[in-house]
This record gives structure tokens, sequence and C-alpha cells, in this order.
């Protein structure tokens, strides 16, 4: 799989969440052709290229462009596997956008799995498809409210199922802590889902890779989070290098200090993470470290 290339095949966001700047791009969401995205991949290839990352802000959000859209997703992943070079799903997937529904508010939605967008997202054979995905599951249980995107917990499984059934042999797993209303109950309750829906989904791959990535709330400048979090005085660090990582807690909470959501952090990747131990697996920006 190395060396890695890697493309951006898509910009820009149809959602709005409150943590994120993609919707202040003034952008909207701007997509490559199919024939565009392969030439790319082509030209990485050409350059050495043995596997390729995916940096996309919204690579799903073609599906919303009608059975068109959802063509060039096929489209796309199929010219990826004809050309031997491996995907990884570095900047995570909507998951909600994977559903015969495709992510689209209406009543009732249809949040069952679309089979084959699955298998031509995360498909593996072994050689071609998808090697390694980030799952943005940011708050899969408690908390899921604050982030429209996300499937229900119990669609969320079956669609985790659905995308292990698919083959991609290595998961990693992000979700978010350090909201302001989090205390040691909610993380109770996420670290026993999310170990859970581990265990079943070994049962249908027990050599699956499951690495997760509990990240702490980045308040990034300008996004309605931020402004929030200031407003409740939660904020403790204004240090970019602090405020500005994943991996280091920069805010309280109503219940708990930064050092103890910090603390749960350390916590719960111990808990429910695999040990990372494939050297032959690029690390991503959402690759375990």
């Amino acid at each position: 799989l190395l060396p890695v290339g890697s493309a951006m095949f898509d910009l820009g966001c149809d959602r709005t969440c409150d943590f994120c700047q993609t919707p202040t791009y003034g952008s909207g969401y701007l997509r490559m052709t199919p024939e565009k995205a392969l030439s790319w991949a082509t030209r990485q290839k050409e350059a050495g290229a043995k596997s390729i990352v995916s940096d996309s802000d919204q690579f799903l959000g073609r599906v919303l462009f009608g059975d068109e859209g959802r063509q060039e997703v096929l489209d796309i992943t199929e010219g990826l596997r004809k050309m031997n070079l491996p995907v990884s799903w570095d900047n995570g997937i909507e998951l909600k956008k994977a559903t015969r529904g495709r992510g689209k508010e209406r009543n009732p939605e249809d949040l069952d799995p679309d089979e084959e967008l699955v298998q031509a997202m995360w498909g593996w054979d072994g050689k071609t498809g998808c090697f390694m995905a980030y799952v943005p599951a940011e708050r899969p249980f408690i908390g899921r409210q604050s982030y429209k995107k996300l499937l229900p917990w119990q669609q969320h499984c079956k669609m985790l199922r659905a995308i292990v059934h698919a083959g991609v042999p290595t998961i990693s797993y992000g979700f978010i802590i350090g909201l302001p209303d989090d205390n040691r109950d909610s993380f109770l309750y996420l670290e026993e889902a999310i170990s859970e829906l581990k265990q079943d989904l070994r049962t249908i791959n027990p050599s699956l890779n499951f690495f997760i990535t509990p990240y702490s709330i980045i308040p990034i400048p300008g996004t309605p989070q931020e402004q929030n979090i200031k407003k409740l005085n939660l904020l403790r660090f204004e240090d970019p290098t602090i405020r500005g990582n994943f991996w280091t807690s920069c805010a309280d909470t109503h219940h708990l200090s930064y050092e103890e959501v910090s603390d749960w952090q350390l916590s719960l990747f111990r808990s429910l993470g695999d040990q990372w131990t494939t050297d032959s697996m690029p690390l991503g920006r959402t690759s375990p470290r």
C-alpha cells in the first residue's frame, strides 16, 4: 500500500454542523466529474502511489444529485478498482448518505443501507477496494441530537454491519467527547454501547481491525460551537496548540473539568480500541496514533 497518494474529489458540504467551518466556505458543494477524479488518481499512480487516501469533505454528497450523482460514486470507485488503486476514506463518510433515503430530511426516512453503494464504497477483495475507513460516528449514542447527519443508534449499527460485511479490513471509529452536557454516566453508556457494537462486528469478521479515536471537541474559531462554549464560560485554553488538537482537552463540561475529560479520553482509547500494530498501513489524519 506504500507509497500512498492523496486526492480531494470534492469540496464543501450540504450540512451545517455547529463544529465545522465547511459551511462558511461560500463555495457550496463542488465535485469533480468521474473522469476528472480518475484522471487525478491516474496521475497519483503514475507518480508511484500504490494506494490513495481520500480527504474529500463529503464524497457521498453526490447522491443528493439523484441517480446521476449516485452513479458517479459507482463509476469512481469502480474506476479505482480497475486501476488497482486501493482507497482509504480518511476524512470519513456520512453514513446517512449511504442509505436508500440518501440522507434527505424527509418524513419518513428510509434508513436501510443501500447495499450496492455500501459494497462500492467499503468493499475489499484483498487487493482492490477500500482497505481502511474512518467512520465519523461523532456521538452515536448519548448526545446524538447535536449532529443532524447521524443515524439513530440501531440504524447506525445496521450500517456498520453492512460495511463490515462488504469486507473493509480496518475501521477507525471516531467519536467526540467533551460536549457541554457530558458527564460520567454519558461516557459509561457510550463505552458500553461501542463495546457491544465492536463485539457484534467481530462476529461478522473475527479478524476485523477496529480502532477507536475518541476526539476532544475543538471549538474552531467562527463556528457556532465555539460561540456556545465561550458563552457558557467552559473554554479553558486559547493556546492553538491545545485548543486545535483533537487529543488535548481544552474545555470543561457542566459536570466535568477539562482534566477529567482528558482522563476519560485516555481511558476510552485504552478500553475500546485495538492496538495499532499494522506497520504496512498508511497513517492518515484520522488514523490511530
